[in-house]
């Protein structure tokens, strides 16, 4: 039997980790796992537009090492970003890698059972929530590689036939809290 996993994906700043982690200190069943690439940024000089195939490449190792942890988990894990978002960012950065990643991810699949909730944000909200290092001038340009990982995640999703929910969290984090707990009683309940 597979394990199943509640994986939040979405455009930075659009609110993953902290309804993640509302929801998991809610809901006893859940556990909150954090996006891996954040913890490997902490411990580098980091760029969303100028990181490449190193940093890729240490995101996906911790990411394999840690689904061990997952499998054994008693709770469903609740993961932040996981592998199709990574591969998101791999489409934008190191394309030459998609294949390898996906082959990974296809591998995941036998043991992993993902349900997939895209947490979105429109462009102008996005604009607010920026915490990334850029200059000013360089706002349209991240805007332009997050709709690149955008779209990669949801080709990622049809290629491999997962199932997936948009949840619209453009206003209070109460109302996103709503609109989550809505989709996962469908799932886990």
């Amino acid at each position: 039997m597979k394990k199943k996993i509640v994986v939040f994906n979405g455009v930075h700043g659009a609110g993953k980790s902290t309804l993640a982690a509302a929801l998991a200190s809610q809901d006893e069943r859940l556990v909150f796992y954090p996006e891996v690439g954040r913890k490997v940024r902490e411990e580098v000089t980091y760029n969303a537009l100028e990181s490449g195939e190193a940093f890729d490449r240490e995101v996906m190792k911790r990411e394999m090492a840690r689904d061990l942890l997952l499998m054994r988990s008693a709770h469903v894990p609740l993961v932040e970003t996981w592998h199709m978002g990574n591969i998101g960012y791999v489409y934008a950065r190191t394309p030459h890698l998609v294949d390898e990643f996906t082959e990974k991810l296809r591998q995941q699949l036998t043991y992993f059972e993902p349900v997939c909730i895209f947490i979105h944000i429109d462009w102008d909200v996005f604009r607010q929530r920026i915490t990334e290092k850029i200059q000013p001038h360089q706002v349209e340009e991240l805007i332009a590689f997050y709709q690149v990982i955008r779209n990669a995640t949801f080709k990622l999703y049809d290629e491999l036939g997962l199932p997936y929910h948009i949840i619209e969290n453009q206003g209070s984090m109460a109302e996103g809290m709503v609109k989550v707990k809505e989709c996962l009683a469908e799932h886990l309940d």
